[in-house]
């Protein structure tokens, strides 16, 4: 079991667009909030566009890079829609450490460093097919 302390709150609804261009107006519409960083995701081949909603809360739209990677593959076999969800937490290595010691999660990759956060993603197969994403959040000032 993981100690649920670590898990903070939701940290972003992770949703699979073909084109960041035309989803997030329409986001924005919806639900107001304000555009943030967009970065394109080497690791993982992909575009990701934050919306921080007033709540604090965000939308990452994801919009797949060339190639093969598991968004492709998503947006492929089930068209655009949500993609996973990322929760924030404290402790990514005792959190990986003690999915690995249970064996019953995969752990997709290692702990990746990102602007402004750190991620352990856990196997969608494991996950009732949503990625699950722990991501800590890099704090200013704090190493």
């Amino acid at each position: 079991m993981i100690d649920t302390t670590a898990v903070s709150g939701v940290h972003a609804v992770m949703i699979g667009v073909r084109s960041i261009d035309e989803a997030a107006p329409r986001f924005l519409d919806l639900l107001g909030g304000e555009l943030q960083a967009r970065e394109y995701i080497e690791h993982s081949n992909f575009h990701r566009q934050l919306i921080r909603l007033p709540s604090g809360t965000h939308v990452q739209l994801m919009e797949p890079g060339d190639g093969e990677k598991p968004l492709n593959a998503f947006l492929e076999r089930r068209g655009e829609g949500v993609f996973g969800i990322a929760f924030e937490a404290d402790g990514l290595e005792a959190i990986e450490a003690r999915l690995k010691e249970q064996d019953e999660v995969r752990v997709v990759g290692e702990i990746v460093d990102l602007p402004g956060m750190r991620e352990l993603v856990l196997h969608p197969k494991d996950t009732h097919g949503v990625f699950t994403v722990y991501r800590e959040l890099k704090r200013e000032g704090v190493a």
